[in-house]
């Protein structure tokens, strides 16, 4: 769908580039969830299992960087051409703030190849 969207000018808002909170690093072995997450197979099982091995490894990317692995997530999706923006959520000032952080630097193309591994894995 991006590839026609660039070619045909068609601006693309990123619906949930913070993957329902999972890309924030706050979850955790422990974290249980009583909303949408809690049917969500992302959330479950071997699957959130792998997915917070994820976020631990994108963690070693954004460390590099000073930035938090949101503002790692928002800055990669931001980054793909075509991508208007990256749509958020926020409950709090400070996630604005952190939000903020996602902008005024570009990661290189060796670690856009590195997280593409990273979520293929």
């Amino acid at each position: 769908m991006l590839p026609y969207c660039i070619e045909h000018h068609i601006g693309v808002l990123s619906y949930s580039p913070l993957a329902k909170g999972l890309l924030t690093g706050k979850f955790n072995t422990k974290s249980r969830f009583e909303d949408i997450r809690a049917s969500d197979p992302e959330f479950v099982g071997t699957r959130f299992q792998r997915n917070l091995r994820v976020v631990e490894e994108l963690g070693k990317i954004a460390a590099g960087y000073g930035k938090t692995v949101a503002q790692l997530a928002l800055n990669w999706t931001a980054g793909f051409r075509g991508v208007t923006a990256p749509i958020v959520g926020v409950k709090r000032p400070s996630q604005v703030l952190e939000n903020v952080g996602a902008v005024g630097w570009t990661l290189t193309e060796e670690d856009r190849a590195r997280i593409d591994v990273i979520l293929r894995s």
